[in-house]
């Protein structure tokens, strides 16, 4: 064993070194590569889904945050349970909060 130099940088150190493979780094790299077409398929392009073509990630933010403040408003009357309806009125489009009927 020969002797160690000192005062070298975590580069200097490591220079030549080259990892052996194991089992747990075939298994550890076939998972990324199994998670990046997780993401990559995952969400449609915008062409390909036209039901939500013309949902631009601002305008689902402001919705998403929109129906909290509605939910929020709801939970302080008392009301956990409701659907929300949706309808269209002319070039308008609506989304009101009905409260679920209980079942007895």
């Amino acid at each position: 064993m020969g002797k160690i130099a000192k005062n070298l940088s975590d580069r200097d150190m490591v220079k030549g070194y080259k990892e052996e493979r194991t089992l747990e780094s075939v298994f550890l790299e076939s998972e990324a590569k199994e998670d990046r077409k997780k993401v990559t398929a995952g969400a449609p392009e915008p062409r390909e889904n036209l039901k939500l073509a013309y949902l631009t990630p601002e305008i689902v933010t402001r919705l998403g945050k929109m129906l909290l403040d509605l939910k929020l408003e709801l939970y302080q009357k008392g009301i956990v349970e409701y659907d929300i309806r949706l309808r269209k009125e002319g070039s308008n489009i609506i989304l009101s909060p009905a409260e679920k009927k209980k079942k007895n």
